[in-house]
């Protein structure tokens, strides 16, 4: 039972880290979706290609 929750003690930081990251990684993949998706509009209506 020890073992257990000394694995959980130090598993916990590692899941809340992956959390963060996926978070960060995901709010930055949605900005630069957002990003090109107005850039691509912006030139698409401005005849660039």
């Amino acid at each position: 039972m020890m073992a257990f929750d000394c694995s959980a003690v130090v598993g916990m930081p590692i899941i809340a880290w992956i959390i963060v990251v996926a978070g960060y990684n995901a709010m930055f993949l949605g900005i630069a979706a957002t990003v090109t998706l107005v850039a691509g509009i912006f030139f698409y209506q401005h005849g660039v290609r």
